[in-house]
């Protein structure tokens, strides 16, 4: 009968990706970061929000958009905690196999679900990084030297033992490897968390693939 049929709740889907995102006062871009997901990815997943203490309308313009959505968890601070402690945060509350941290100003497109179904079958300590451009399509810089001697020695002589860091805006990881690495280092309230987790990553030995998803970053 009708009115006996089950009807999924957020307690008993499975979720395979976890998209976590820091919101500061970003005003629309948030909103139309979030708009894009639900528009252009097909594999399950789930939207974990963290807001730290916005004096803006920015979550209220998202609460306003979709109301109902039960994919979107927004957790409201009372204090700006900043972006790696924030990013570990909405980690703990997320139940995602692979950790989606993603910037409020990308926008998505569709090859990013084809991206998501291709990580699936990757080796589990694998980190994805996705390429970024700007509002006109054109490529922006997301990949820079680690500044070690050894680094800078391969640079001149070895350039394939170069090992690089990428700008966090996209950055995609299983949860168990995101355990293995310590989360988002708390050292650094913004700004070069990115450079020390991908600093981290090579230590641990684990493999960067670059994707082919080029996503906008505003």
């Amino acid at each position: 009968p009708e009115n006996c049929k089950k009807t999924m709740t957020d307690t008993d889907r499975e979720v395979i990706f976890s998209i976590v995102l820091v919101n500061y006062n970003s005003g629309s871009l948030l909103k139309d970061c979030l708009a894009s997901i639900f528009e252009n990815l097909t594999v399950s997943f789930e939207i974990i929000v963290y807001d730290n203490a916005s004096t803006d309308d920015s979550v209220l313009k998202v609460r306003a958009a979709f109301p109902s959505d039960f994919r979107i968890r927004i957790i409201e601070g009372n204090v700006n905690l900043g972006f790696a402690k924030a990013n570990n945060l909405g980690a703990q509350v997320s139940k995602g196999r692979y950790l989606h941290f993603l910037n409020p100003d990308i926008i998505v497109n569709s090859s990013l679900s084809d991206d998501y179904i291709r990580i699936q079958k990757d080796p589990s300590d694998t980190v994805h990084v996705t390429s970024l451009a700007d509002q006109t399509g054109k490529p922006t810089k997301n990949r820079h030297v680690i500044p070690t001697l050894k680094n800078f020695y391969n640079l001149i002589l070895n350039s394939k033992k170069v090992i690089y860091w990428n700008i966090g805006a996209s950055l995609i990881i299983s949860r168990e490897s995101f355990r293995i690495l310590g989360g988002w280092p708390e050292d650094y309230f913004m700004y070069a968390e990115d450079l020390d987790i991908f600093y981290r990553i090579q230590k641990q030995g684990m493999p960067v693939c670059y994707l082919d998803t080029r996503l906008v970053h505003i």
